[in-house]
């Protein structure tokens, strides 16, 4: 297994993906549009300020994880914000959770970043629980959300 940087060729696989993690989610009843996670997907890879990663084994791509840095509302001070997470469920008993983060960390660091967030919204929190406080995260507190 391997992380690496996202490529214009992973694109397609990763929108394929995206299915599947919209259909775990609590947004699995919103209508999903297939171009507009490509574009998104287009704009991390050509953003200095974003973070676009895949996890692969085999040649086949299982997880990608995207970021993004900026400064936060009330100041000039950088920090780097998780946007998506997702890795197939057959591949989520291994070390790929861990390795994104990891890598998220090197990212923002060297990006010089004061803080980092992650925040997996789309599944149960103590699912993260365990992970997030072994590689030193706090727990800042829930996300509530409401259909309307």
């Amino acid at each position: 297994m391997i992380i690496r940087k996202a490529k214009e060729d992973d694109i397609e696989e990763c929108v394929g993906l995206a299915v599947g993690m919209i259909k775990e989610s609590w947004w699995k009843e919103a209508p999903f549009c297939s171009q507009k996670m490509r574009d998104y997907a287009y704009r991390a890879l050509e953003n200095d300020n974003k973070l676009y990663l895949v996890a692969e084994e085999d040649d086949q791509i299982y997880g990608f994880f995207a970021a993004t840095l900026t400064e936060t509302f009330f100041g000039h001070e950088i920090h780097a914000e998780q946007d998506l997470m997702y890795v197939k469920p057959e591949n989520r008993k291994g070390m790929t959770g861990v390795k994104f983060l990891r890598e998220y960390e090197i990212w923002a660091r060297k990006n010089n970043a004061h803080h980092i967030y992650f925040a997996p919204t789309a599944t149960q929190r103590r699912q993260w629980d365990a992970l997030c406080q072994r590689l030193g995260y706090t727990y800042l507190g829930p996300a509530y959300g409401k259909r309307l």
